[in-house]
C-alpha cells in the first residue's frame, strides 16, 4: 500500500496491519498481520476463492489491530462487473473511508484479481469422477498409537480409542490414503501439557464428502454432497432425545457404549454412558464444494503435499 503511514500515524505504538477480502458481507479471505510496517506494507498473499455469492463488489478492508479492537483504515472496492470477462485486473485501487471518500494521504492498495467461470471447466459437474479426485483421502486428526509418540505407556489404540490405526490397516494397499496426525500443542506449554494435548485432545472438525448422483437423474453428470457436524463419528456417540445415562444400556446402547474418560469403564459394570446432543447438516450445491476445499486445506497442512500423489 502507499501512504499508509500518514493514516496510522508514527509514534503511536506498533502498527499491526492486516487486510480482509469480502464479497459484499461474506468474508472470504484475510491476510496475516504485519507489525510495524506503516510505510508501504506488503502482504504478498494470494487466495483461491470458490464463489457462489451474489455480490456487486469485491471489498478489501484494511485495519490496524490493537488490544481494544481493530481500527478501520479504509476500504477499497473493485466492481464485480469488471471481473466477469475473465481478464486479469492488475492495478492500484483507492482506499476510501466509511463515507466512501478518499482517506487522508490518498492511500491505495495494489491488487490482482481474475475470475474463472467454473462452468467452462470440462470437469465441472463430474463430481469425484473428475480426474482431480481419482483417489479417496481419509484424514484422521485423532491420536495415533504409542510408537508415534514419546509416551511409551500409551495403549495400542491410544488414549481415546478412536480406531485410527485399525482404519489405517483396513485401507492398507488401497487407493484410500489415511494420515494419522496428532494435535500439535502450542508453544510455551509445559511438557505435561504438551503430552496431554497431543494424546487426549483432537481437532473437532467432522467432514464427510461423498460422490452422489444428480437430483434430476442426469446419468452423465455427478455432484458431491457434504456433511458437517460437531459430534465425533466414532463409538459411543449415538443418543436419543432422552439422553439416558443408564436405562438404555441393555437395549439401544448395548452395542454402542464407549466411555474412555474413566479408568475401568465397562458396560458390564452398569455404565454410565455419555449423553450427547448435537446437530449435523447435509449440504448440497455449491456450498458442498466449500467443505471439500476446506478438507483439502487441512490435508495439505497436516498431511503434506507429497501425500496427494503416489
Amino acid at each position: 500500500m502507499e501512504n499508509i503511514e500518514e493514516i496510522v500515524g508514527l509514534g503511536k505504538g506498533v502498527s499491526k496491519l492486516y487486510a480482509t477480502i469480502d464479497l459484499e458481507k461474506a468474508r472470504v479471505g484475510r491476510t496475516r498481520i504485519l507489525e510495524n510496517e506503516q510505510t508501504n506494507p506488503r502482504w504478498y498473499e494470494s487466495f483461491h476463492i470458490y464463489c457462489a455469492h451474489l455480490a456487486s463488489n469485491v471489498i478489501f478492508t484494511i485495519k490496524d489491530d490493537n488490544p481494544i479492537g481493530a481500527t478501520l483504515i479504509g476500504r477499497a472496492y473493485v466492481p464485480v462487473q469488471e471481473l466477469l470477462d475473465g481478464e486479469e485486473i492488475d492495478r492500484w485501487v483507492e482506499i476510501l473511508d466509511e463515507d466512501k471518500n478518499p482517506v487522508r494521504g490518498g492511500s491505495k492498495i495494489h491488487v490482482k484479481l481474475q475470475y474463472f467461470d467454473v462452468s467452462k471447466d470440462p470437469n465441472w459437474g463430474r463430481g469425484i469422477r473428475s480426474p482431480k479426485y481419482l483417489e479417496c483421502h481419509i484424514h484422521s486428526t485423532h491420536r495415533d498409537k504409542d510408537v508415534r509418540t514419546s509416551v511409551g505407556l500409551l495403549k495400542k489404540d491410544g488414549l481415546m480409542e478412536t480406531h485410527d490405526e485399525e482404519t489405517e490397516h483396513y485401507f492398507h494397499n488401497t487407493d484410500v490414503y489415511c494420515v494419522l496426525c496428532p494435535r500439535n500443542p502450542d508453544d510455551g506449554g509445559s511438557i505435561v501439557q504438551d503430552i496431554e494435548i497431543s494424546t487426549m485432545f483432537t481437532h473437532h472438525q467432522k467432514i464427510v464428502v461423498v460422490d452422489s448422483a444428480m437430483p434430476n437423474g442426469d446419468s452423465q453428470r455427478r455432484r458431491i454432497v457434504s456433511f458437517v457436524g460437531g459430534i465425533d463419528l466414532c463409538d459411543g456417540r449415538y443418543d436419543s432425545p432422552f439422553h439416558s445415562l443408564f436405562r438404555t444400556l441393555d437395549t439401544a446402547h448395548h452395542d454402542d457404549f464407549h466411555q474412555p474418560n474413566f479408568a475401568g469403564h465397562s458396560i458390564e459394570k452398569g455404565g454410565p454412558r455419555e449423553p450427547w446432543h448435537d446437530i449435523h447438516s447435509r449440504l448440497e450445491g455449491p456450498i458442498a464444494w466449500d467443505v471439500l476445499f476446506n478438507f483439502e486445506q487441512r490435508w495439505r497442512k497436516q498431511g503434506g503435499k507429497d501425500l496427494l500423489v503416489r
